[in-house]
Formats: structure tokens, sequence, C-alpha cells
């Protein structure tokens, strides 16, 4: 469908057959939208033409487009129907231009669903006039989706109770500073990719029930709040990707602490990470990359017990992988039991690569590319039967790579920019290298960009499901 005419003051329609006839996603559209009403004498009139089967461009108050069978235009108006309508879902369509202010005539109106409709321009005031709208919603009672528009504006207040709020992806330019007073029930809500600007709006701090707070790729700049970190009682999954943050992350967090997904990556972040993390114990996923982050390696990040994804890559990190001792060596990487994933790519770290990271025995992918680490691959590596990618490029590695069946499994890209390195699968052979600790250089491992995708599983639960999403063309295990 591509335009909409809701109940204007048109009494008569004159139908004229169309050369081509209704499409049959169009007559499908159509029924369902007859079903959405309630059953009455002037409903039974209105439609007595909408019938299965028969040609939807010769109902009463439908008009198509004479080239390709496509509905242009509903006129259900004058014909008693205004008060019957009680939900109406128009996600999914074609429709193009605004969202007619005519809607307000659905008195009755209590569900409405506009997501992926194709709508643009601002949601008109006269919604506010449906007294009736719960919400809008598309997925079920409780959910207020109008994602994957092109709406611009103050994004809106929701009528009534809902418990998700999804603005994502649209063009709504600012968040109405009496907002968070109509979120008392709102345990998920998502407004990434939009136009917002300025500081972040402090007064999602005094909110509750937030489970799920999603602002991504937005243009938010200034400091992130430190009321933010200090109440996060309730709060477990924070999302400030790609925004325009700067200063240092608030080192104020208190016990009880909820985190359990923390991603403010691709922002203008400095300073030190804050020490007050260690009282997240729930914490899994601290994604800081792509920042200005000076600090040395967070040894002190064993005190995490459930933490899986750890991406410090493309900050200022520095100094060693691991501590001068033996004892401070095993509770920086050794107690890190549950970690999946570690991305500390793009820093400027030296020494050499800790044997004591073969005891992360559940790690996945491994990143320590573009540093300045140097010394021999520690062959302790191989025993992490888990690695599917790894990358160890652009350092100062040096020694044979071990000829492990494991390591056998990744690409050259892993190991490259080592003038060190030898040995399969780079090009460059090993001469009279005697089978000692050389093999311990198993580095084979490609760009990790660990990426974190926050999304909330659409039940009323407490519970949300974390995704890690594996991208900018990892060097993982070659196929066999």
């Amino acid at each position: 469908m591509s335009s909409l005419l809701l109940f204007s003051s048109a009494g008569n329609h004159v139908v004229v057959a169309p050369p081509v006839p209704c499409l049959p996603s169009q007559e499908s559209a159509l029924l369902r939208l007859k079903r959405s009403f309630i059953a009455t004498d002037y409903s039974a009139i209105a439609f007595r033409s909408w019938r299965a089967g028969t040609d939807c461009c010769r109902w009463v108050g439908v008009r198509c487009a004479d080239t390709d069978g496509r509905v242009i235009s509903l006129n259900l108006g004058g014909r008693g129907l205004e008060r019957s309508l009680e939900y109406l879902d128009v996600g999914g369509t074609n429709f193009f231009g605004v969202i007619p202010t005519s809607i307000s005539n659905l008195t009755s109106l209590k569900k409405l669903g506009l997501a992926s409709s194709g709508f643009s321009g601002e949601i008109p005031s006269s919604i506010g006039y449906l007294k009736s709208l719960s919400a809008l919603e598309i997925s079920g009672v409780g959910i207020l989706d109008l994602s994957n528009n092109m709406l611009e504006g103050p994004i809106p207040i929701p009528q009534g109770s809902a418990s998700v709020l999804d603005y994502s992806n649209n063009m709504f330019s600012s968040i109405p500073s009496h907002f968070s007073s109509h979120l008392s029930d709102v345990t998920i809500f998502m407004a990434s990719g939009n136009n917002f600007t300025g500081n972040f709006p402090s007064s999602f701090c005094g909110i509750t029930n937030i489970q799920l707070l999603d602002l991504s790729y937005n243009k938010f700049s200034g400091y992130i709040p430190s009321c933010l970190m200090q109440n996060a009682n309730s709060l477990q999954s924070l999302n400030l990707n790609q925004n325009q943050f700067y200063g240092e992350l608030p080192d104020n967090i208190k016990e009880g602490c909820s985190f359990e997904a923390l991603d403010f990556s691709s922002n203008w972040i400095e300073g030190k990470l804050p020490r007050s993390l260690v009282a997240c114990k729930n914490l899994q996923i601290l994604d800081v990359g792509n920042n200005q982050i000076s600090d040395s390696f967070p040894c002190w990040m064993s005190k995490l017990p459930k933490l899986e994804i750890l991406v410090l890559k493309s900050n200022k990190f520095f100094g060693q992988v691991a501590q001068s001792t033996q004892e401070e060596k095993s509770a920086s990487v050794g107690v890190l039991d549950l970690l999946v994933g570690l991305n500390m790519s793009h820093n400027s770290l030296t020494g050499p690569i800790p044997s004591q990271l073969s005891h992360l025995t559940q790690l996945e992918a491994l990143d320590l590319s573009s540093n300045e680490l140097y010394g021999e691959i520690p062959l302790d590596l191989k025993t992490l039967d888990a690695l599917t990618v790894l990358n160890l490029s652009n350092n100062k590695l040096v020694g044979s790579i071990p000829e492990s069946p494991h390591f056998m499994t990744f690409s050259n890209s892993s190991f490259l920019g080592n003038d060190g390195l030898c040995g399969l699968p780079l090009s460059k052979l090993c001469i009279n290298t005697p089978p000692s600790n050389a093999e311990s250089h198993q580095s084979e491992r490609k760009y990790v960009d660990i990426f974190l995708f926050l999304f909330a599983g659409l039940g009323f639960g407490v519970g949300f499901a974390i995704a890690t999403v594996a991208a900018w063309g990892i060097p993982t295990r070659k196929q066999s």
C-alpha cells in the first residue's frame, strides 16, 4: 500500500475496475484490517463487498494503482466505523508519506502498530486524543514499537503502561524533559540509531525499573553522569556505543551493582578504567574499545567472577599483559575462568605474551594484534582447544610458530607483521631451529571485534539475552 486516507468525511465512492487486478498480498492485508473491526451492523454493511477470492480493487472504499494492482488509498469514512475499530496494525507495509491526522477519529482504538511501515515526518499530536490507546503495539501487550521508520521530532510519550519501548532506527532528535515520569513500568528502553544530541538525559538516573537501556548510535556528548553508574541497582544492560561522550567513566559504583553488560565503545572516553567496577559481580561483558583510555592491563578484573567478554582494543593501554611475579601473573589472568573473548588489539602493550593465558580454558577469541609484544609464543597456548579466533599480527614476536595441529587450522594472517616469526603457515621457513620453547609461538588469530548487540527477550520477566557478534573480517580457523 502506498498511501493512507483514514475515515474522511467523503461518503460515496465510485468503484472503477482497474486494468490490473489486486495483488494477493494487498487482499490479505485488507482482510486482516476487516477482522480488526468489531462486528456490528455498520461493519457488516461497510465490508459487504470485501470477500476473499474477489478482486480487492473492486471493493468499496478501496482504490488501486492502474498499473500494478497496488492499493493506493483506503476510504472508510462516512460508514459509522470510527467507533468500532479497536486494533490497527500497519507494520511491515509499504506506506509512504506522513501519518494522517485523521487517525484521531478512531476513538475506540486501543492498539496501533506502526513499526517498519515506511511512514516519515513527525507523529501527529492528534494521536494524543486517542484516550483508549493503551500503547502503540505490534508484538503484544505492553510493547510500544516504532522502530525502523523515518519519524522525526521528539520521541512520543507513551500512552498507558508499557514494559518495552522501542524507538530505534528513526530520526528522532530529542527526548522530552518530563519523559522519565512516564517510564515507571518500563523495563526495556531502546532508542539507538537516532539523532539525539547534547548531554545524556540525567532524568534516566531516577528510573528504578529499567533493566536494559540502549542509546547507542546517536550523537550524545558531554560526560556520562555519575548518577547513572552509582544508582545501578536494577539496570543490567547499558549500551552507549557510538556516541561522542568524553571525560572519564564514573568511579562511584556501589556494592549491589546489577550490571551484566556494559558497552561504552567508540566514544572519546579517557582516563583509567573505574576500579569500582569490581562491585559488579554479575558483569559478563565489558566493551570500552575505540576510546582514549590510558591505563595498564586491568589485572584487578580477576575479581569479576562472571566476566566472559573483555574488549579493550584501540585505546592507550600500556605495560605488560601480566605482572612481574608469578603470584600476580596467576591473579591477573588465571582467575578469569569464564572468559571467552579477550581483545586488547591496537594498544601499546609490551613484554612477552604470558603463558598464563593458557589457563583461560573457555577462551574462544584472542586478539593481541598491533601492540609491541615481543618474545616467543608460549607453547602452552596450544592447549586452548576452544580457541577459534586468534590474532597476534603486527607485534615483535620471534621464533618458530608451534607445529601444533590445533594451530595449523589458523591462516597466516594471524601472524603477519612479526618479522622474527617463521614456520607454517607463514611462507618464511625456520632454519636450524631446535624443537624447544620455540613451539610456544601459537599465534594465529585475526581481527576479532567482539561486538555487543544487546537485546532483551521480549517476555516480561527479568532476563535478557546477550549475543556476541564477531566482525571485522576475523581470521578464524580454516575449514578442513
